[in-house]
């Protein structure tokens, strides 16, 4: 019969399976599926106890069962580190824009985790009641640039899909249910590449309740060679002038948006167009990942 430890560490490793992402140690103990606290060492000794039904492969760690790639995650942590590059590179642009007051790289690049044809996913949050403003200079600009998908091709687009303003950083609201377990992972994993000062770690608290099952989790620490840092000091003289727009930009953006969008608009957590947040996810496969994963979890309990 399995423990909750041994529950703990299978769900993880059957989780990271769909994405085929063998896990480092380090990185079990980090996202481990987990209400309570635990520690490094004691993972390590689940791991290395046999009892489980997982593989530690040149120190990575996968499920049994699963074919996964040393070399495919080694090749694609190459290709993420290129992107980490360009997103970073545009990210020193976008900060400069009005509004925007952190963003952070999500999805399978904040695990470097990226292949030749991935997106660069960011989000953005935005100042107080800023969000309709600060992605209208977003999507002005990448599209001016001709880098976001569907534009250039499938290689290195920059896809900004998700914006919130400072106010509405907590994300708990868009959980599938309470077995939910790709939000939590996605808001765990999140690398900020800029940040004027404070909102990511407001980003953090603002989420605590959504992480309250992933607790060994911190916040990431950004390499300074990956980071965009300056204040918005400058943008605020803008700001004052360009707020009382914030209605008519809203309305520009309303006429742009695609028939697909107009018809998931707010029907679920997919697309969401609210006070504070703009969500734009009209691909969103948390369903088929939780479904996926339980599935994955089962067959592994079945080895315990």
């Amino acid at each position: 019969m399995a423990n909750s430890d041994d529950i703990a560490i299978l769900s993880t490793a059957a989780y990271f399976d769909l994405f085929q992402f063998p896990l480092t140690p380090g990185e079990a103990h980090r996202f481990l599926f987990t209400p309570s606290r635990s520690s490094y060492s004691a993972v390590l000794n689940m791991l290395e106890s046999g009892t489980l039904p997982v593989r530690r492969t040149s120190g990575y760690v996968y499920a049994r069962g699963s074919e996964l790639s040393i070399k495919d995650r080694l090749r694609r942590y190459g290709c993420a580190h290129a992107k980490f590059r360009r997103a970073v590179r545009f990210a020193r642009l976008l900060s400069r824009l009005p509004f925007v007051r952190m963003i952070g790289v999500c999805n399978s690049l904040a695990y470097c985790n990226a292949r030749r044809e991935s997106d660069i996913d960011l989000f953005v949050i935005a100042r107080r009641n800023g969000t309709w403003l600060a992605r209208l200079f977003v999507v002005a600009l990448l599209s001016l640039m001709r880098v976001r998908p569907g534009q250039r091709g499938y290689e290195n687009t920059i896809c900004t899909s998700f914006f919130v303003d400072e106010d509405h950083c907590d994300l708990s609201s868009f959980s599938l249910d309470a077995k939910d377990v790709y939000l939590p992972q996605w808001a765990a994993s999140m690398y900020p590449i800029y940040d004027a000062g404070g909102y990511y770690d407001r980003f953090w608290s603002a989420n605590s309740s959504l992480l309250a099952n992933i607790s060994n989790a911190y916040p990431v620490v950004p390499h300074p060679h990956l980071y965009a840092s300056h204040r918005p000091f400058v943008r605020l003289l803008f700001e004052f002038l360009l707020f009382p727009f914030s209605g008519f930009s809203e309305w520009i953006q309303r006429k742009k948006f695609t028939h697909t969008i107009k018809q998931l608009l707010n029907h679920d957590t997919c697309v969401c167009v609210r006070e504070g947040v703009l969500k734009f996810h009209t691909n969103d496969r948390r369903h088929l990942f939780s479904k996926e994963h339980a599935e994955r979890l089962n067959s592994l309990l079945r080895y315990v």
